[in-house]
């Protein structure tokens, strides 16, 4: 990992991203590389945009292998600002998904985009959803302690659900369900 300081504002760079990029690249060559950085700064940009409406400045910048992840320096205000900062990335994602998908039906980039919001709005921890899932838990008074337990509970029904789809379709998208099987595995694994 290699890790710097700007002021007050931490940068890290994991060797996810290294090791997502090399697959994108092989996959389909430097194009796609660009496309799913893009999308994903675009998706940042739209949580930095919300989190300037509520006047939040940034503590860390990650590049990882989920694509670039801000935190916030103060730990959050009312829960609905944190749904509204959470829900700002996927939402961009989706908009421009739908207009290059509405110009072009077969957009590569408009395709990544929608899978990347689609994608972040499942519930993992690790995900846009799962923090979207944390405020609502602690909007309906489950207790800190009980969150966490919740939200796995979640997560095994929603992973369940898209492995019966998956079944009953007789589409097997193997990313989709290693990714799920990962994010179930991290749900489970950053629990303790």
């Amino acid at each position: 990992m290699i890790r710097w300081r700007l002021g007050n504002t931490t940068f890290t760079v994991e060797f996810s991203f290294f090791a997502v990029a090399a697959v994108a690249a092989l996959w389909g060559g430097g194009r796609y590389v660009l496309l799913l950085f893009l999308a994903g700064l675009f998706h940042e940009l739209g949580h930095l945009a919300a989190m300037g409406l509520f006047h939040r400045s940034v503590r860390s910048v990650a590049l990882c292998g989920a694509g670039t992840l801000f935190t916030p320096a103060e730990q959050y205000g009312a829960y609905w600002q944190d749904i509204v900062v959470s829900l700002s990335g996927p939402a961009v994602n989706l908009v421009l998904g739908g207009i290059f998908l509405s110009l072009d039906r077969t957009s590569a980039f408009g395709m990544l985009h929608l899978g990347l919001g689609l994608f972040n709005l499942l519930p993992y921890a690790n995900l846009d959803g799962g923090a979207v899932c944390g405020s609502i838990l602690s909007i309906c008074g489950v207790l800190p302690d009980q969150k966490r337990r919740v939200q796995n509970r979640v997560s095994v029904v929603i992973s369940l659900l898209l492995a019966a789809v998956c079944w009953c379709t007789a589409v097997w998208n193997w990313s989709l369900l290693l990714g799920i099987g990962y994010l179930l595995l991290m749900q489970f694994w950053t629990e303790k």
